[in-house]
């Protein structure tokens, strides 16, 4: 069994984690790090879990969804599901954390990187610029979310 996965906080879901999740096809995972609780740090993760996995269902309703507190505990939950390999989509920044976790998993991990473009953006700077007045960032986003959904997202991040 094959299985196509995408590991990170999207705390904000932005346009770069869309196409991402649009590139996976069929038999698709995401998993939303929460965070250790010595690391749950509100200026990282302002957005709630159960907001993150709202906007991120808004995207793409049937997509699967779980929740985990890092990177390892989510491919030990694909190892429990018994899947023989995965395709790991992650940015570069990732390629050699994940590289050193495959010798502990008996599944095949296959890394699929994703280069930023100049016009990819992070979540990390797109709450950053959120926070000093620059709402131009806002349309860094992904693209599927709404008024009502971006009200709560500044909320969130600028603690209104």
């Amino acid at each position: 069994m094959h299985l196509n996965i995408m590991i990170g906080r999207f705390n904000p879901p932005t346009k770069l984690h869309e196409k991402i999740i649009n590139s996976m096809g069929i038999n698709s995972r995401l998993f939303i790090v929460n965070g250790e609780k010595s690391k749950n740090d509100a200026n990282k993760n302002p957005l709630t879990v159960e907001y993150r996995e709202k906007l991120l269902k808004s995207l793409h309703p049937n997509i699967k969804i779980d929740i985990c507190s890092n990177a390892y505990q989510a491919l030990e939950i694909i190892d429990v599901m018994g899947y023989s390999s995965v395709n790991l989509y992650c940015g570069t920044d990732r390629i050699n954390s994940y590289n050193s976790m495959k010798k502990y998993f008996p599944y095949k991990i296959n890394i699929i990187e994703t280069t930023r473009t100049d016009d990819d953006i992070s979540a990390s700077l797109v709450r950053e610029n959120i926070r000093k007045n620059n709402l131009d960032y806002l349309n860094q986003l992904h693209s599927k979310i709404d008024e009502d959904q971006i009200y709560n997202i500044l909320r969130m991040v600028k603690c209104l």
